[in-house]
Protein backbone atom coordinates (compact mmCIF):
# COMPACT_ATOMS: atom_id res chain seq x y z
CA UNK A 1 0.00 0.00 0.00
CA UNK A 2 1.32 3.84 -0.83
CA UNK A 3 1.59 5.81 2.05
CA UNK A 4 -1.81 8.50 0.28
CA UNK A 5 -4.00 5.19 0.44
CA UNK A 6 -2.58 4.81 4.28
CA UNK A 7 -3.24 8.64 4.65
CA UNK A 8 -6.73 8.17 3.67
CA UNK A 9 -7.60 5.38 5.53
CA UNK A 10 -6.15 6.97 8.29
CA UNK A 11 -8.84 10.05 7.69
CA UNK A 12 -11.62 7.87 6.97
CA UNK A 13 -11.36 6.19 10.23
CA UNK A 14 -10.89 9.78 12.00
CA UNK A 15 -14.37 10.68 10.87
CA UNK A 16 -16.25 7.53 11.30
CA UNK A 17 -15.14 7.42 14.87
CA UNK A 18 -16.07 11.22 15.31
CA UNK A 19 -19.33 10.93 13.91
CA UNK A 20 -20.23 7.71 15.92
CA UNK A 21 -19.31 9.44 18.98
CA UNK A 22 -21.37 12.97 17.58
CA UNK A 23 -24.63 10.10 17.24
CA UNK A 24 -24.26 8.59 20.31
CA UNK A 25 -23.90 12.47 22.31
CA UNK A 26 -26.55 13.15 20.49
CA UNK A 27 -28.91 10.22 21.14
CA UNK A 28 -27.78 10.51 24.79
CA UNK A 29 -28.56 14.37 25.21
CA UNK A 30 -32.33 13.50 23.46
CA UNK A 31 -32.70 10.44 26.13
CA UNK A 32 -31.61 12.94 29.40
CA UNK A 33 -33.59 15.51 28.06
CA UNK A 34 -36.95 13.44 27.38
CA UNK A 35 -36.42 11.49 31.20
CA UNK A 36 -37.63 15.16 32.90
CA UNK A 37 -41.02 15.17 31.02
CA UNK A 38 -42.58 12.44 32.80
CA UNK A 39 -41.38 13.24 36.03
CA UNK A 40 -44.11 13.99 38.61
CA UNK A 41 -46.78 13.20 35.61
CA UNK A 42 -48.67 11.00 37.76
CA UNK A 43 -49.20 12.88 40.69
CA UNK A 44 -50.57 15.68 38.22
CA UNK A 45 -53.36 12.93 37.04
CA UNK A 46 -54.08 12.10 40.55
CA UNK A 47 -54.33 15.61 41.55
CA UNK A 48 -56.11 16.93 38.69
CA UNK A 49 -58.92 14.06 39.37
CA UNK A 50 -59.26 15.06 42.29
CA UNK A 51 -59.42 18.66 41.58
CA UNK A 52 -61.78 18.16 38.58
CA UNK A 53 -63.95 14.97 38.65
CA UNK A 54 -67.34 15.61 40.28
CA UNK A 55 -67.51 11.59 41.86
CA UNK A 56 -63.86 13.32 43.94
CA UNK A 57 -63.85 17.02 45.11
CA UNK A 58 -65.04 18.91 42.89
CA UNK A 59 -68.81 20.38 43.69
CA UNK A 60 -71.34 18.94 41.70
CA UNK A 61 -75.01 20.46 41.28
CA UNK A 62 -77.63 17.67 41.52
CA UNK A 63 -80.24 20.50 40.16
CA UNK A 64 -78.21 21.47 37.08
CA UNK A 65 -76.07 18.15 36.59
CA UNK A 66 -73.13 20.69 36.26
CA UNK A 67 -69.79 20.23 38.28
CA UNK A 68 -67.92 23.26 39.25
CA UNK A 69 -64.06 22.70 38.90
CA UNK A 70 -62.30 24.71 41.76
CA UNK A 71 -64.79 24.79 43.73
CA UNK A 72 -64.70 21.81 46.42
CA UNK A 73 -67.08 19.85 48.32
CA UNK A 74 -66.37 20.10 51.94
CA UNK A 75 -68.97 17.14 52.44
CA UNK A 76 -66.23 14.98 49.87
CA UNK A 77 -63.37 15.37 51.52
CA UNK A 78 -62.74 12.55 53.62
CA UNK A 79 -60.62 8.91 53.32
CA UNK A 80 -64.04 7.40 51.57
CA UNK A 81 -63.50 10.10 48.93
CA UNK A 82 -59.82 9.26 48.41
CA UNK A 83 -59.94 5.46 48.35
CA UNK A 84 -62.72 5.98 45.46
CA UNK A 85 -60.92 8.59 43.50
CA UNK A 86 -57.20 7.28 43.74
CA UNK A 87 -56.65 3.96 42.32
CA UNK A 88 -54.07 3.12 44.17
CA UNK A 89 -52.94 -0.55 45.00
CA UNK A 90 -52.71 -1.60 49.07
CA UNK A 91 -49.53 -2.24 48.87
CA UNK A 92 -48.32 0.36 46.80
CA UNK A 93 -44.75 2.13 46.93
CA UNK A 94 -47.06 5.72 46.53
CA UNK A 95 -48.28 7.59 49.48
CA UNK A 96 -50.86 11.05 49.07
CA UNK A 97 -52.09 12.95 51.85
CA UNK A 98 -54.06 15.90 51.09
CA UNK A 99 -54.72 18.84 53.46
CA UNK A 100 -57.62 21.18 52.58
CA UNK A 101 -56.92 25.22 54.64
CA UNK A 102 -59.65 27.33 54.38
CA UNK A 103 -61.80 30.25 56.07
CA UNK A 104 -65.36 30.14 57.08
CA UNK A 105 -68.48 32.71 56.56
CA UNK A 106 -66.46 33.74 60.16
CA UNK A 107 -63.39 34.48 58.92
CA UNK A 108 -61.98 31.19 61.16
CA UNK A 109 -59.00 29.36 59.14
CA UNK A 110 -60.00 25.29 59.57
CA UNK A 111 -57.71 22.75 58.06
CA UNK A 112 -58.89 18.98 57.43
CA UNK A 113 -57.26 16.43 55.94
CA UNK A 114 -56.78 12.99 54.51
CA UNK A 115 -54.38 10.60 53.75
CA UNK A 116 -54.06 7.08 51.68
CA UNK A 117 -53.98 3.89 54.22
CA UNK A 118 -50.08 3.08 53.28
CA UNK A 119 -49.20 6.48 54.14
CA UNK A 120 -47.18 5.79 57.33
CA UNK A 121 -45.83 2.84 55.52
CA UNK A 122 -44.57 3.90 52.74
CA UNK A 123 -40.43 4.48 52.25
CA UNK A 124 -39.79 8.04 52.06
CA UNK A 125 -37.31 8.61 49.27
CA UNK A 126 -39.20 11.22 47.53
CA UNK A 127 -41.58 13.50 48.61
CA UNK A 128 -43.55 16.51 46.50
CA UNK A 129 -45.46 18.88 47.59
CA UNK A 130 -48.02 20.87 45.00
CA UNK A 131 -50.66 23.33 46.30
CA UNK A 132 -53.90 24.49 45.07
CA UNK A 133 -55.74 27.66 45.72
CA UNK A 134 -59.48 26.49 45.30
CA UNK A 135 -62.99 27.78 46.69
CA UNK A 136 -64.75 25.83 49.10
CA UNK A 137 -68.66 25.86 48.51
CA UNK A 138 -70.53 27.72 51.14
CA UNK A 139 -67.52 29.07 52.61
CA UNK A 140 -64.72 31.15 51.13
CA UNK A 141 -60.96 30.43 49.16
CA UNK A 142 -58.61 27.87 50.60
CA UNK A 143 -55.61 25.93 49.37
CA UNK A 144 -55.53 21.95 48.51
CA UNK A 145 -52.30 20.57 49.41
CA UNK A 146 -51.38 17.48 47.80
CA UNK A 147 -48.04 15.63 49.39
CA UNK A 148 -47.05 12.67 47.43
CA UNK A 149 -44.28 10.48 49.14
CA UNK A 150 -42.94 8.07 46.09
Amino acid sequence: MTPRYLFIGFISFIFTVIFVAFITFLVYQVQSSTQGVFEGLEDKLYETRMLYSPSCFAYHDDVSGRTYSGIIDLNKVNDVTVRKCLPLVKNSERAIRIELVYKTKDGITKAIGTTTSNFEKVNRQKIISHNYQVIVKDNGPGELIFTHII
